[in-house]
């Protein structure tokens, strides 16, 4: 129980919630590196990080 995650289960809430709307896209919040407890969001791809003046998009490498 202690890997189960509250914001992850909210995420893919929200995920099947935007599919269900045909919704573009979904919008998780800020990424906060410092903050542990925020570092869930990185794992979900695409996103997009903003750094060096400018967005970057990141994929997953498989």
């Amino acid at each position: 129980m202690s890997k189960r995650s509250l914001g992850i289960f909210f995420i893919l809430q929200q995920i099947q919630l935007t599919a269900d709307e045909h919704l573009p896209y979904l919008y998780l919040g800020y990424q906060v590196d410092a903050c542990k407890k925020m570092n869930y969001k990185q794992n979900f791809y695409p996103h997009e990080r903003f750094f060096d003046n400018k967005w970057h998009l990141s994929v997953k490498n498989t």
